[in-house]
């Protein structure tokens, strides 16, 4: 049924608790996993409005992506679970879409808030826009 699962990682304890379970479902359905960082496209491009080189903060915002994607692997790992991780550079929503899409995936885990600034009440903007136009099922973490 699930057989392949995207786990998006932002590095949030939301994220984190979101790759738990993700990890802890596909153990139990022997699922595939993918973990997706996306590195926000916005940050870099206000980056370069306050002087901060384009390339030099992308390159340290994949190198944070790296190290986000290697704990959530730690965890598939550890449960011997077949994973991938991928890190895609755009709008997170969008792209958290695309990879729905190109993957084929059959199940999103994801926390219910990440690490914008952004405070909703409930659900934050990347997961709301994810449910709404998710082709999948989509298990919000709170």
């Amino acid at each position: 049924m699930f057989q392949r699962i995207l786990i998006p990682i932002d590095g949030s304890q939301l994220s984190l608790k979101a790759a738990k379970q993700g990890v802890y479902i596909a153990s139990k359905l022997e699922s595939r996993v993918m973990f997706l960082h996306v590195v926000d496209v916005r940050t870099i491009q206000t980056s370069s409005l306050a002087g901060t080189d384009p390339d030099t903060l992308r390159a340290r915002l994949r190198n944070i992506a790296e190290r986000y994607l290697n704990e959530a692997a730690g965890l598939a790992e550890e449960e011997n679970i077949t994973f991938e991780n991928q890190i895609r550079e755009g709008l997170p929503a969008e792209d958290i879409l695309k990879e729905i899409e190109e993957k084929k995936i059959d199940l999103v885990i994801m926390g219910s808030k990440g690490m914008s600034g952004a405070h909703r009440v409930v659900i934050g903007s990347t997961a709301e826009e994810v449910v709404r136009w998710s082709t999948c099922p989509v298990l919000i973490v709170k």
